[in-house]
């Protein structure tokens, strides 16, 4: 799923100048691949979107990590970050910062998409400090 994710956005992210690395994993989990690739496609979408650093290199990773209690997958920017108040308002459905020329829709939606799915979202940004957001997919064993 992640390197399908890659693909899909290697081209985008060259055109916009923005570093696209994925970490190699060979982590295989028990969850609907249409459902995970759906929420990880938002967030590298988000990113891309939102989290072009202002000076030096823009720089996205995509990786999966095995915890004691199942899957990691992480999605993180070196972007602009944001206050605890923004990302608050970015992760209600429509909510969105002044200068977004989108629905609102992508992290309420990658939410959706989780809770659905049994997976746990969170997401941490720091103004100036770019944001990672984790999708943790429990070991079903």
């Amino acid at each position: 799923v992640l390197r399908n994710v890659h693909h899909v956005f290697a081209e985008e992210a060259r055109r916009a100048d923005v570093e696209l690395r994925l970490r190699p994993s060979e982590l295989r989990v028990e969850a609907d691949p249409v459902a995970l690739m759906r929420a990880v496609s938002n967030l590298v979408a988000n990113a891309l979107k939102h989290g072009r650093s202002g000076s030096g290199a823009s720089r996205l990773l995509i990786a999966a990590r095995w915890r004691a209690d199942g899957a990691r997958i992480e999605v993180r920017d070196n972007g602009p970050g944001m206050t605890a108040a923004k990302l608050e308002r970015a992760l209600r459905r429509g909510g969105k910062g002044n200068t977004s020329d989108g629905e609102g829709l992508g992290l309420a939606i990658v939410q959706d998409i989780c809770a659905a799915s049994d997976f746990h979202f969170t997401i941490e940004a720091v103004a100036g400090g770019g944001c990672k957001a984790f999708i943790h997919i429990p070991d079903r064993n």
